[in-house]
């Protein structure tokens, strides 16, 4: 018989008013290397609640064998359906772009990741 234990180490950063999340922060191997995902905006996902995204980004990267994850987002606000006609044109701000450059200081590997939002949308195309 054979038992496997995991223990994951989970870390989120808000705002005071939890309106944005600057970071989502998992680790389960301090030995391996590390990603940042720098994403487009968050959603719901933090410490112990998780989305799809969220939880394919798990999967596949212990799958590419690294011991942990930072997930940033280039519009901190929190919502489940970003309005690309209003916000695609905000500018990051301080602070989160500070979150964005210390994961990615500290990573071994940074991964841009965008989805399907531009798929069918003009707009995310011209930029």
């Amino acid at each position: 018989m054979i038992t496997d234990k995991l223990t994951m180490r989970t870390e989120t950063v808000f705002s005071d008013d939890k309106l944005n999340r600057y970071l989502l922060r998992k680790e389960w191997d301090n030995k391996k290397p590390k990603a940042t995902i720098i994403m487009i905006n968050p959603s719901v996902a933090e410490l112990l609640t998780l989305d799809y995204t969220t939880l394919y980004i798990l999967n596949n990267i212990s799958k590419l064998d690294f011991g942990a994850v930072d997930i940033v987002k280039m519009t901190s606000r929190i919502t489940t359906k970003l309005n690309v006609k209003e916000e695609l044109d905000v500018e990051i701000e301080p602070t989160n772009a500070e979150f964005i450059t210390k994961s990615a200081e500290h990573s071994d590997i940074v991964i841009i990741a965008w989805g399907k939002l531009g798929e069918n949308n003009k707009k995310v195309r011209q930029v």
